[in-house]
């Protein structure tokens, strides 16, 4: 085998090798089977409410945390503000 094979043969092989058997690679039977059904659609849609709850949850911490900032920060000023005020008396 020269490295001329391997560069142009091989991959040509490996194409075709994936083209005729791409109705194989695609999905296992019951995958198949169950896509002309409702019940894949089913399965689809709690995946996707599955695989949305942790970055749901981490966008309520990331909220609650930025809130919490913001009254700390509000209350601070306040404090700041009143403890000038019992000062300039």
């Amino acid at each position: 085998m020269t490295p001329n094979f391997r560069q142009t043969c091989l991959p040509l092989i490996c194409f075709l090798a994936v083209a005729l058997l791409c109705n194989n690679a695609l999905a296992c039977p019951t995958c198949k089977d169950g896509m002309h059904d409702q019940t894949a659609t089913a399965f689809a849609m709690s995946i996707l409410f599955m695989m949305s709850m942790p970055f749901l949850i981490l966008c309520g911490w990331v909220f609650a945390i930025f809130r919490m900032r913001q009254n700390m920060n509000e209350s601070s000023e306040l404090l700041l503000e009143h403890g000038l005020e019992e000062n300039g008396r």
